[in-house]
């Protein structure tokens, strides 16, 4: 199951969590003992699916043709959900049940849900000199530590 989480943050602080993709499955179960399942499951969330939905956050007006889920913040730090404004998060929930003595599993792992621009060549997604920059900046943004005997940064 795929959620999307939305924090309002305006005067009083709203949380709203909805499923916008769903699937469940017993193909292969049940499993025997000393056995292995191993599977690969799609769950793509898309506004087709959840179009009359409330509560969705999206990214655009419902009714024009580029609507799409709205697309995770990204924060620089948990201390920025502080200020005012929405924050869209997104996480895939996996529920395990092992049986009636065995019980229930789940877990739960957070994901950016991102939308390419319009008009962009979607297949190609980081141009080789983007990734040059990059590395390029964390270098000259790292801090040399400092020997308490010497006053010159250590290379």
């Amino acid at each position: 199951m795929v959620h999307q989480g939305v924090d309002v943050m305006i005067f009083q602080n709203g949380q709203y969590r909805s499923a916008v993709a769903s699937l469940e499955t017993q193909e292969g179960c049940p499993i025997n003992p000393g056995s292995s399942l191993q599977k690969t499951i799609y769950l793509v969330p898309v506004i087709e699916s959840n179009k009359d939905r409330r509560g969705i956050a999206l990214d655009g007006q419902l009714k024009h043709q580029d609507t799409n889920l709205a697309s995770s913040t990204l924060l620089a730090s948990a201390d920025a959900k502080d200020a005012f404004g929405i924050v869209v998060s997104y996480s895939v929930k996996v529920k395990l049940y092992l049986g009636a003595l065995g019980g229930e599993v789940s877990a739960e792992l957070p994901f950016i849900l991102m939308h390419p621009k319009p008009g962009t060549n979607t297949g190609k997604v980081m141009r080789i000199d983007s990734q040059v920059e990059v590395e390029s900046f964390r270098q000259d943004t790292v801090d040399r530590p400092i020997s308490p005997d010497a006053k010159m940064p250590i290379c």
